[in-house]
């Protein structure tokens, strides 16, 4: 006789269980729950065990269960008496899915519940891992009746209040079912998301994006069930909703949140607008973020958008914002040009000062490529590489040196580029400065930086961010007292560098902040006016 068992955490590898270790395993690694496999010889029956807080199946060495749309070829009149599909199903070899831990949700006769409620997701949890409909005959919080829906099975759960409170005990408990075959053959889960998000909710714990295409796929793998995408999305947000709380309830905490962020920390912009009871608008400025950008920051700001909901009055309405904020200081904005920042941009900040991510621009070039007659990954090598000439020149003779190339390579793409305002993302033709800002890599980087907070409630959100945003002014400041300079270590980096690299350039000054610089090769005209 050979005793294996598996772990909560990946059910699909059966372990040895040979000796004190291994049972220490079992125990410290399996929460409330465990499955032990005895096996003696191939082909022995299965059979369970009414063992609290454990669950015991005998059976062969790999145990599997067939999914839920299994074809059963036996007599339709051949009657089986057992307590779920699971184990109906035994005599074949089987590797035990995720839902064979529900099997015991409810254990038996005087087992307590808080509330309806739970009672409820473990009699789900039950159909799930016995793979059986079910209907309620009473279904209110002091009297619960629950039997199978197949007609005259014996299978039965009753549950009723214990006098005062809300919690429930089971009294009638009776799960064995008495099934003829083809009531076996047509057994289909009920799906639920609200139920369902029991199942699942540890699994958005730990992994807030799980995407509802990724969640229809481990559903089938782990419980026998198929979901449609949109069952899956639905069962998601209610997942989602137990783990993070309700989204609407959490944008009551608004007011008294914004209130409470300008009070603490004076200068503080936090405002927020509503239409007719409903969330529409946040803009959250801290005050030390002002006052370090303003103070110390290069004056350019990147802002992504997300192609949801926003349109030209959302993004009007927070650019005006930002702009009260700046107090006058010239800034460049650069983004991904979508419609409504181009326009409020424009009108709040001027079209001088709007940068194009180039990032984009070279996707938007990209895709224009592929609908020309070019064939071959070479060409668009060579035409993505000349594209990137062009962006990155710095002097208009290279710029057009640069353009001419590209008009020789083909003619429709250098028109694309002559069509797609290169002032605004060509670093010869941007007049103002921007720093050598070409993206808005810095906003996606913002994004990921909060991968895990953005899936929270709005209220939870804020509250990890700004928790996140001061750890982080922390440590940089901790780190500041290690400066040797009055710059950091890196920054001194690239000082010295470009000083070495400019030791063959000659400069010659001239009034009013203007410079005539040799490089060696050509004659230079540099201005830097006094501020």
């Amino acid at each position: 006789m050979r005793m294996h068992y598996t772990l909560k955490f990946n059910p699909r590898v059966i372990q040895d269980l040979e000796n004190e270790d291994d049972l220490d395993n079992v125990v410290s690694h399996s929460d409330d729950f465990a499955n032990v496999y005895i096996v003696e010889s191939p082909g022995v029956e299965a059979i369970e065990a009414n063992i609290p807080n454990t669950q015991l199946a005998l059976g062969g060495p790999h145990p599997t269960f067939p999914s839920s749309n299994a074809s059963c070829d036996a007599n339709p009149n051949t009657m089986m008496l057992s307590r779920g599909f699971a184990s109906r199903c035994a005599d074949t070899e089987y590797t035990p899915l995720e839902s064979n831990r529900f099997r015991e949700a409810i254990l038996g006769s005087g087992h307590t519940f808080k509330n309806a409620d739970e009672f409820r997701n473990a009699i789900y949890q039950m159909s799930l891992a016995g793979r059986f409909q079910y209907k309620y005959n009473k279904n209110s919080p002091t009297h619960m009746s629950v039997k199978c829906s197949v007609e005259d099975c014996p299978w039965k759960i009753t549950a009723h209040a214990v006098e005062g409170n809300q919690i429930l005990r089971v009294y009638t408990y009776q799960v064995n079912h008495n099934h003829i075959a083809q009531d076996e053959c047509s057994s289909k889960v009920r799906v639920s998301s609200k139920r369902g998000a029991v199942v699942v909710e540890d699994v958005f714990r730990t992994t807030p994006e799980y995407l509802p295409r990724q969640l229809y796929k481990d559903f089938e793998r782990d419980h026998g069930v198929q979901l449609t995408y949109n069952q899956a999305w639905h069962l998601k947000e209610k997942a989602k909703e137990r783990v993070y709380g309700s989204p609407r309830a959490s944008y009551a905490y608004l007011p008294w949140l914004c209130h409470r962020l300008r009070e603490i920390n004076p200068g503080t912009i936090a405002e927020y607008t509503s239409h007719e009871g409903h969330f529409k608008q946040l803009f959250l400025a801290h005050a030390f973020s002002i006052q370090g950008f303003t103070m110390g920051c290069r004056p350019v700001l990147a802002i992504d958008s997300c192609h949801l909901s926003e349109n030209y009055e959302d993004w009007y309405w927070f650019l005006e914002k930002l702009k009260g904020i700046l107090d006058g200081q010239e800034v460049i904005i650069i983004s991904d040009r979508h419609q409504g920042i181009l326009r409020s941009v424009s009108e709040l900040f001027g079209v001088e000062n709007h940068a194009y991510c180039y990032r984009h621009v070279k996707e938007n070039f990209s895709s224009f490529f592929n609908r020309q007659n070019i064939r071959g990954k070479k060409g668009k090598e060579d035409a993505l590489l000349l594209l990137d000439n062009i962006a990155y020149a710095r002097l208009d003779i290279d710029y057009n040196e640069a353009f001419e190339k590209l008009v020789r390579f083909n003619g429709d793409l250098a028109r694309w580029v002559a069509e797609n305002s290169p002032e605004h993302w060509a670093m010869s033709k941007f007049l103002k400065k921007r720093w050598d800002k070409m993206t808005t890599n810095i906003a996606e980087s913002f994004n990921a930086w909060l991968r895990e907070e953005r899936h929270q409630t709005i209220y939870t959100l804020l509250m990890m961010h700004m928790d996140k945003l001061v750890a982080m002014l922390d440590t940089h400041m901790r780190g500041t007292d290690k400066w040797k300079s009055v710059v950091g270590p890196k920054t001194e980096e690239k000082l010295m560098s470009n000083i070495t690299r400019s030791a063959p350039i000659t400069v010659m000054p001239y009034l009013g902040g203007t410079f005539k610089v040799f490089t060696g090769e050509v004659y230079l005209v540099v201005d830097m006016p006094a501020t």
